[in-house]
């Protein structure tokens, strides 16, 4: 699988609402110098991805984040920083600790934003980062 570039024409046709905040999401990649995004494949190592750039293999869904929805894979390829982020129709503070939790027994953190942090319909979904320990995703 391919990874997109994340210049002007890959970001017009990701998926958003009539609602969604393109700037916020171009901040957010600027921000961490991300040059490729790739749509989440459902069943998919994340950890794998996360530390090779890469995917390989399939696992079940059932290994899949909590509440995942609007989900982009995000890559910086000069330093290798990579994540995961996903967009819930859910209050954060209701659902932080189950996603923390999956990412701490999955080897991996997770920030789990409020709602004026989402790109995707701001106020209506909260916004989260899944990403290798001790690794920094910035907002803007």
């Amino acid at each position: 699988m391919a990874w997109e570039r994340t210049d002007a024409n890959y970001i017009k046709n990701i998926y958003h609402s009539s609602e969604s905040n393109m700037d916020m999401l171009r901040r957010f990649i600027e921000a961490n110098g991300f040059d490729r995004m790739h749509d989440y494949q459902p069943g998919a190592n994340i950890k794998k991805v996360l530390l090779s750039g890469g995917f390989y293999g399939r696992y079940s869904s059932e290994n899949d984040p909590p509440y995942h929805d609007h989900k982009q894979y995000f890559k910086n390829t000069k330093t290798g920083l990579c994540c995961l982020t996903y967009n819930p129709y859910k209050q954060a503070d209701k659902i932080r600790a189950e996603i923390k939790k999956w990412a701490h027994d999955n080897g991996l953190e997770a920030d789990v934003y409020d709602a004026s942090h989402s790109w995707y319909y701001p106020n209506n979904t909260c916004f989260v980062v899944i990403h290798l320990p001790g690794r920094k995703i910035v907002l803007e």
